[in-house]
């Protein structure tokens, strides 16, 4: 799925609301909250395809995270590349880059990457992706 930044992932469009995502990926779902402090992320996880989808209270999108599927940015598949190599790769493309020690955020791009892996061997994974919508982070 390729990845345009702060516009979409594949068919997926951050102007998209809840229900159009469901139809669009037409499979089961289960439903949650993940909570922040006071902040609340309203999410359907598709399982089929390993894929949360974030929402404001509004039903619009806030970020897609992906753990299976292959986001596919600067015709790089994110979760296929070692992690220090996307490092590596994003810190170059973005002199903003927030590296943090199993993880990275790029706002120039609304990408962040993380791993379970130690981070500093060679042989760390991504294990998800997530494409956020501008001011996410903010």
């Amino acid at each position: 799925m390729l990845v345009h930044p702060y516009k979409s992932v594949g068919n997926l469009s951050f102007t998209n609301d809840r229900n159009k995502v469901r139809a669009l990926l037409n499979e089961e779902f289960e439903t949650g909250i993940k909570e922040f402090g006071s902040y609340k992320d309203y999410y359907d996880y598709f399982k089929n395809s390993a894929l949360f989808v974030y929402y404001d209270k509004n039903d619009r999108i806030n970020a897609f995270e992906f753990f299976e599927p292959k986001p596919i940015f600067n015709e790089i598949d994110l979760l296929s590349e070692p992690f220090q190599k996307l490092v590596e790769t994003f810190k170059e493309l973005d002199t903003d880059l927030i590296v943090e020690y199993n993880g990275f955020t790029s706002n120039k791009f609304g990408i962040g990457i993380s791993t379970n892996d130690d981070p500093e061997t060679d042989a760390a994974m991504p294990d998800s992706v997530i494409i956020f919508r501008q001011g996410y982070y903010d």
